[in-house]
């Protein structure tokens, strides 16, 4: 059996792999699919993580941020990782691809068993998420997924104590962003074209025994 997944971007871009999980308690947001951006840019040095503008994570802090790793967790048999580090350490963690039921979601993000405070659900898109407190009480942890897609992201401590304005509207806006390429057909933006569609694993279509 297939214990994880190995999620390749072929394009002009570095290669990617990745994962994300639902929320079926606490409050419940509803938004509308024409808010979600469309656009796609094929300039990969705007999208240090393919699908996540630069731009939008430097938003949500106050400090610089560097770009520090991005790369497969356990080598060649998980997601993929995007990590940015701000002055005084880790800011956040953006995971996203395919997943498999050996390696759910939340278990990257260490929400597994854990009640959600507030659960996602977009108009236009299946799968559904949710979002977590740190505790401190702030929103921390957020997922999403949509079949086996998923995208999954978490704030460093350095990240939430030098992040700007609400962390749970920061991470449901991020999530929202992403909606058009992670559970629709458009092309990953940072890619050459790239679709989710075309990077689906093999074991996908491989009935279960």
């Amino acid at each position: 059996m297939c214990a994880f997944l190995v999620f390749v971007l072929v394009a002009t871009t570095a290669g990617a792999c990745a994962i994300f999980s639902a929320g079926k308690e606490g409050g419940r947001l509803e938004a509308s699919a024409g808010t979600v951006p469309t656009a796609v840019s094929t300039d990969a040095d705007k999208y240090y993580c393919p699908g996540i503008p630069d731009a939008s994570v430097r938003m949500m802090f106050d400090v610089s941020i560097s770009k520090i790793k991005r790369d497969i967790v356990n080598g060649n048999k998980a997601p993929l990782r995007c990590g940015y580090k701000i002055e005084d350490g880790l800011a956040l963690e953006i995971y996203y691809g395919y997943y498999t039921d050996n390696y759910p979601p939340n278990e990257l993000v260490h929400t597994a068993g854990l009640k959600p405070r507030v659960t996602l659900k977009y108009a236009g898109y299946a799968g559904s998420g949710e979002l977590h407190p740190g505790s401190d009480g702030k929103i921390r942890k957020g997922t999403y997924e949509c079949g086996r897609r998923f995208i999954a992201l978490d704030y460093g401590y350095a990240g939430i104590k030098h992040s700007v304005g609400d962390t749970q509207e920061a991470l449901t806006n991020l999530i929202q962003s992403t909606l058009p390429w992670m559970c629709g057909d458009q092309p990953i933006p940072g890619t050459d074209g790239v679709t989710m569609k075309s990077v689906e694993p093999d074991w996908l279509h491989t009935p279960s025994k």
